[in-house]
């Protein structure tokens, strides 16, 4: 996978970083979040999936989540001036 590029926090211009995890739920249900979280206001834009792992192309898709993610952290509005 090609590293993701992050634009700064925009809040506060702090530097993101782009994060995942699974938590296990009962009866062989979990979910993975997606996450970018700024490291100094902790700003944070998330997504999840369920049951990830049991896809046979789950690193395919891991990696197609956070690009997704990571598109929408980056987009910003326009600047208009009146």
């Amino acid at each position: 996978m090609n590293e993701i590029k992050l634009k700064p926090c925009p809040f506060c211009g702090g530097k993101a970083k782009i994060d995942d995890y699974t938590e296990s739920l009962m009866f062989l249900q979990e979910i993975t979040y997606f996450f970018i979280r700024c490291s100094e206001c902790c700003c944070e834009f998330s997504s999840n999936i369920k049951n990830l792992h049991y896809q046979s192309n789950y690193k395919e898709i891991t990696n197609k989540m956070k690009q997704e993610l990571a598109e929408k952290w980056n987009r910003r509005a326009e600047n208009e001036t009146d």
